[in-house]
């Protein structure tokens, strides 16, 4: 399953430290799988192209490269 920490950025102010919080909820990598394959291909791409697609984007969430994860796929389908 895919999730991280719900805290982010510190803020430093007259010595004091606090976390913002911020919700997230937990997805089965395969839930997001299919959910990005049909993003995709709701966008006309092929269902063998979008399914490798979906599976960069899961690997780079699974290894922990977020920034290449499935968060990406909001930009992309801007693109498209």
């Amino acid at each position: 399953m895919l999730g991280r920490s719900n805290c982010v950025g510190s803020d430093h102010i007259a010595g004091k430290s606090s976390m913002t919080e911020v919700p997230f909820q937990v997805f089965a990598a395969e839930q997001l799988h299919e959910f990005a394959v049909r993003v995709f291909e709701h966008f006309g791409v092929s269902d063998e192209h979008a399914r490798v697609a979906a599976d960069i984007l899961i690997l780079g969430d699974l290894r922990g490269i977020d920034s290449h994860g499935i968060a990406r796929l909001h930009s992309y389908f801007s693109m498209l």
